[in-house]
């Protein structure tokens, strides 16, 4: 699959060393930059076209993230060479089989405030898959899955 966004990439733009300079955060298949939203300058972008993009000296257009939708590129306002997709496309960091369904019981979805929590007993064990919903459009993620070995995997990720 061809690596795309659906809104803007706030965690990876919030450990970007130069996150405060305004820099180019991804490339369009037509060629044209990917910005946050600020202009390169760090001045306000302005209206943008329906593809989130915007007039730009240096590249002839650019696309911008947004607060309101569509968030990030909607389409594409330069042409592409189909043939050239191909190489640009990001495989995944690890190939993965995919599992198989299970039989699982005590199957519960329990929602305590703003914790949801999935869980469910395979075999002699306890399973669930939990999150927690942070501010800034953030979630703290709980796991131990029978697809993980049972292996306790947590994290924090943002829209």
């Amino acid at each position: 699959d061809d690596y795309h966004y659906h809104k803007k990439p706030s965690c990876m733009i919030e450990m970007m060393l130069n996150k405060d300079q305004n820099p180019i955060l991804g490339w369009g298949f037509d060629g044209y930059p990917i910005y946050g939203d600020q202009s390169p300058d760090g001045t306000p972008i302005g209206s943008l076209g329906v593809c989130n993009h915007i007039g730009d000296e240096t590249f002839g257009y650019r696309y911008h993230t947004s607060n309101a939708p569509p968030y990030i590129i909607m389409c594409l306002v330069g042409e592409t060479d189909s043939e050239k997709l191909d190489s640009v496309r990001v495989q995944p960091l690890q190939e993965r089989t995919s599992g198989q369904p299970i039989t699982v019981n005590n199957l519960s979805f329990i929602t305590d405030g703003n914790k949801r929590t999935l869980s469910y007993s395979f075999g002699n064990s306890e399973y669930f898959i939990s999150y927690t919903s942070l501010e800034d459009d953030c979630y703290s993620f709980e796991s131990k899955t029978v697809e993980d070995g049972g292996s306790l995997k947590k994290g924090i990720y943002c829209r």
